[in-house]
């Protein structure tokens, strides 16, 4: 039989399965479609019925329950005061919020209620809150968007007081996080965290900007741009970008093992590139956490570009608020490391990166 011949008799079967050879060849997405023109009241299933708000996507994937990777397209524009608990994931499939263009700006999702409103009208608060936490992959995807002046932006939220109960399999990659904590708003209390994980695991963070991580008076130590506790293990932290941010950029607390940090670059943040902490209840009696907390191990922290304090000093690498040793803790490996340090580099000239 000739190749012509052949390839005939492939397309005729392909038009009479009536588009199964396009099942092959494209991938199969359940789609839901945002912009800041629309509205609620809608599906939200094509262009023409784009919803208004991420709690709405939400509530047509809990009907729907499709079983398919999903993606949420969301238009350009800014989307104000918004407030999602996200409960619904599949763990065999992914969701993904991402641009409706990929060649447009991104889609910006401001915690206050209008452009420039007053300080009090802005409530802060957090932009996206996953709870899940029965120890399967949820599988959420942040894609090039911008969020601004939140408490917390983001919070991976599992279980803190029992390590099987975690989630993971998440990432957020290409967007910029702007005005996080307090800093755009002092009436409000202080923040932990940009994007803050507990008992979550398996996460990418690659690529992005993190900007004005701040807060203000007696709480600015308290926030990081990235905080990772309670047995927050396995992730990847990789070519961020972190300036002017009150607390150490990337804080560990509490079991959170194994996890990579490389390639990121920290001007004007914090006092150390790297912090790891535990509350200790033999020397604090205001620890919460039922079952004590330990110290982190077999983490890593190479090839970072530290560029200055929060005061522009010299960074160094990395600090441990507590020690190795912490009562009710399982004992490491004799061969075990809190943190492998390679290849990372301070410049030249203190903060010169903008």
């Amino acid at each position: 039989m000739g190749v012509r011949t052949t390839l005939l008799m492939l397309l005729l079967a392909c038009l009479s399965l009536a588009g199964a050879c396009a099942s092959v060849t494209h991938r199969d997405v359940f789609t839901i479609y945002v912009a800041s023109s629309g509205d609620d009241r809608r599906d939200g299933l094509t262009r023409g019925t784009a919803i208004l708000s991420l709690n709405r996507a939400h509530e047509i994937l809990m009907a729907a329950n499709p079983g398919q990777d999903t993606e949420i397209r969301i238009a350009a524009g800014t989307y104000y005061d918004q407030h999602v608990t996200w409960t619904f994931t599949m763990p065999d499939n992914s969701i993904t919020f991402l641009p409706l263009d990929k060649d447009k700006s991104r889609p910006v999702f401001d915690g206050c209620p209008a452009p420039d409103p007053e300080p009090p009208q802005c409530e802060g608060g957090t932009w996206f809150i996953l709870t899940s936490a029965n120890g399967a992959q949820t599988n959420l995807h942040f894609e090039d968007l911008h969020i601004k002046r939140y408490q917390t932006a983001i919070s991976f939220d599992g279980n803190r007081n029992r390590p099987s109960a975690s989630n993971g399999g998440n990432s957020v990659q290409g967007s910029y996080f702007e005005d996080i904590g307090n800093g755009f708003n002092t009436d409000l209390v202080p923040s932990t965290a940009a994007i803050r994980f507990r008992n979550s695991k398996a996460n990418v963070i690659s690529d992005n900007h993190f900007a004005n991580i701040e807060n203000i008076g007696r709480g600015s130590r308290l926030i990081h741009a990235l905080y990772l506790a309670h047995h927050s293990s396995d992730n990847r932290i990789v070519r961020n970008r972190f300036w002017n941010v009150s607390g150490d950029a990337i804080r560990l607390r509490d079991a959170s093992d194994n996890n990579e940090i490389s390639k990121n670059r920290f001007s004007k943040a914090g006092l150390y590139g790297y912090s790891d902490w535990y509350c200790d209840k033999e020397a604090r009696d205001d620890c919460t956490k039922r079952s004590p907390e330990c110290p982190s191990w077999g983490n890593t922290f190479k090839s970072n570009v530290l560029d200055g304090t929060l005061q522009c000093n010299p960074m160094p690498e990395y600090h441990f608020y507590q020690d190795d040793v912490a009562a009710g803790c399982t004992p490491p490996p004799e061969s075990a490391k809190r943190l492998y340090t390679e290849g990372n580099t301070n410049t030249s000239e203190v903060c010169s990166l903008r």
